[in-house]
């Protein structure tokens, strides 16, 4: 009975620090991944500006409306990406997720009306 209290003891001291180390991992690649992150949206930021730059010279209203559109998302995304917490049930490894889907087709959006 002794050993199953100690055991029991022992367990209950261990697992904050576990949990602990835990969220101290996710902080971590949290970290990691909005740094990642701030650099693709800098990127798309310097493709949005060259976009800004020919619809001057273009003049098309579609085309402006297109830069607007593409401009919102981008402040969406990084605001979210800012918003962003790391959680140690590993819940925020889907927002993670979608905010890089998001990102991916933001920048083949920007792909595909730098074409144009």
């Amino acid at each position: 009975m002794l050993k199953f209290f100690t055991t029991l003891l022992l367990v209950s001291l261990m697992l904050p620090t576990f949990a602990s180390e835990t969220v101290k991992g996710a902080r971590k690649d949290l970290d990691k991944f909005k740094q990642e992150m701030s650099v693709e949206l800098q990127d798309i930021e310097n493709k949005l500006k060259k976009l800004s730059e020919d619809s001057q010279k273009k003049g098309s209203a579609a085309y402006k409306q297109t830069i607007q559109d593409l401009n919102k998302s981008r402040e969406k995304l990084r605001s979210d990406l800012y918003d962003l917490e790391a959680d140690a049930k590993g819940e925020w490894k889907e927002a993670k997720s979608e905010l890089s889907k998001s990102i991916d087709k933001l920048n083949s959006r920007i792909q595909e009306a730098l074409k144009d």
